[in-house]
């Protein structure tokens, strides 16, 4: 399961970042967490992936970054969050991009170590898996017990409406 980059920026210390582009994309879903310092990391890149960097091997080549966000999208990632150190404001054209792409583009300060970014997001990422694990084993239990005592369609499509909290009809082909 995953979180949504909305969710991540409340999180400790993501409150302390700030989005700068691709407001649009906070409904983009992170499932995992990376970060980068290598001039060509789009072979590795993830679906639903943000990632960190500190913008080290784009600090002067606004084409890789454009190309990044471009290789972000692609992907589609969840978004990046970069520290401007080494940039100083971030080109307006890379804003442009992330906001035409819905791509989040989340500033980091720049005396942050990325591992307190990482720690709250992978521990949030886990937290929305194991709800949904515990919901899985919730369901199988609940069948199972349904299946061993004998439980009609009228049983089952009243399990359903209890897990699903919404109206269950069950019916054959000619309904």
């Amino acid at each position: 399961m995953a979180i949504t980059v909305r969710e991540a920026l409340q999180l400790e210390r993501m409150r302390e970042c700030r989005l700068v582009a691709g407001e649009k994309g906070l409904c983009r879903e992170i499932a995992c967490v990376d970060s980068m310092e290598i001039p060509d990391i789009s072979t590795w890149l993830k679906k639903k992936e943000l990632l960190l960097t500190t913008g080290y091997v784009l600090r002067q080549d606004t084409g890789a970054l454009l190309k990044l966000i471009e290789a972000l999208h692609n992907a589609q990632s969840a978004g990046i969050a970069i520290k401007t150190r080494f940039f100083g404001a971030l080109p307006e054209e890379a804003l442009a991009l992330a906001d035409r792409y819905g791509l989040p583009l989340i500033e980091v300060p720049d005396v942050m170590p990325f591992v307190e970014l990482m720690m709250p997001l992978m521990r949030a990422i886990m937290d929305a898996q194991n709800v949904r694990l515990e919901f899985s084993k919730t369901i199988h239990d609940q069948f199972t017990d349904l299946e061993l005592s004998g439980g009609g369609l009228d049983a089952v499509a009243d399990m359903l409406h209890r897990l699903l909290s919404m109206p269950v009809v069950i019916t054959d082909r000619d309904l």
